[in-house]
């Protein structure tokens, strides 16, 4: 019956052990690969030194630490504050980055939470969907699945980005119309722009636009 097809299809759901270390947030997928390599991962107790698929009812560690099935992929979103790098490399020290940012606030939170849950806690390793300039405020996008980032900044899934932007001088207002048709520049076509006048001001006015990247 239905149920059981359902069933046979969950049981059937395998993946790389890779990718369960990577969807936990432990590490890159590739930092997965190669701790798996150097024999820091078991699969039912038994250290691995090559990839192999699981199912959910393998028990995977990694240094000791138990790697539980991925569930959903997961979302969250920050506000990027003015001159902070988009940056989610631990290793820059030069300049102050959303790394920086994020990790400040996730030890926060898990002091607040507590150790024994991860609720509303960062992952050690995400995937961020966009970035934006230094000196760009703006709202930033990370997941604990880079197929999930993938798939949401793909063209084809016609998910719409909207910036607000302050622009000097006369509004070409007729462009404006054209650009829902589509924008083609450097030979990169851009799909239908819709753009909408907030603010007027005498020599700056502030847009929105909408378009899909």
């Amino acid at each position: 019956d239905t149920m059981a097809r359902r069933l046979q299809i969950v049981e059937s759901r395998f993946e790389y052990v890779s990718r369960r270390i990577s969807l936990a947030g432990i590490m890159s997928r590739k930092e997965a690969q190669k701790a798996v390599e150097d024999g820091r991962v078991k699969v039912d107790g038994v250290t691995l030194r090559s990839e192999m698929k699981v199912s959910a009812h393998h028990h995977v560690e990694i240094d000791d630490e138990v790697v539980d099935p991925p569930g959903m992929p997961k979302l969250w979103a920050f506000r990027k504050p003015r001159y902070v790098a988009s940056s989610f490399d631990d290793k820059r020290e030069d300049v102050l980055t959303m790394h920086h940012k994020l990790h400040f606030w996730s030890e926060q939170e898990r002091a607040r939470v507590g150790t024994s849950t991860h609720q509303n806690v960062l992952p050690r390793h995400f995937v961020p969907l966009h970035v934006l300039d230094k000196p760009t405020p703006g709202l930033m996008m990370v997941t604990n699945c880079s197929e999930f980032a993938r798939n949401l900044v793909d063209p084809r899934s016609n998910i719409f980005t909207t910036y607000h932007c302050r622009v000097l001088g006369k509004l070409p207002h007729h462009l404006f119309v054209h650009w829902r048709a589509g924008v083609t520049l450097n030979d990169v076509h851009y799909g239908p722009i819709f753009v909408e006048v907030r603010k007027r001001g005498i020599h700056s006015n502030w847009l929105r636009v909408t378009l899909v990247e």
